[in-house]
């Protein structure tokens, strides 16, 4: 299964970059993907994106959160007083139910503890 990342390198500065992890010779590395994986340029096909002739060990780059969010939703405390005695008004919507990890917070692989 392919294992894509998006991450930003030690000695950025700032800049995220989005890549595949693959087997290397001493250990896992991320081969360095020319754009993200489902940006496709101007309506063109799906295709795979290009691969940029860096490779980075996978312990030397920093994970970062899959994708940026292109906004932010927040529902006040009082959420539930505003919707009264409507049929179906069960609380949050599943969806503000979960909670997005913030990029700063490690990210754990898999198989790690």
């Amino acid at each position: 299964m392919t294992r894509y990342i998006r991450y930003q390198e030690a000695d950025s500065d700032g800049v995220h970059r989005y890549g595949r992890v693959q087997d290397g010779a001493s250990g896992p590395v991320v081969q360095e993907l020319e754009r993200a994986p489902w940006d496709l340029p101007d309506g063109s096909p799906p295709d795979e994106p290009g691969e940029i002739d860096r490779t980075h060990p996978l312990d030397s780059v920093r994970l970062l959160a899959p994708c940026e969010p292109s906004k932010v939703i927040a529902v006040g405390r009082n959420f539930r007083s505003h919707l009264g005695s409507r049929p179906g008004s069960a609380g949050l919507p599943a969806a503000l139910r979960r909670r997005r990890r913030a990029t700063t917070s490690s990210v754990s692989r898999p198989g790690t503890t």
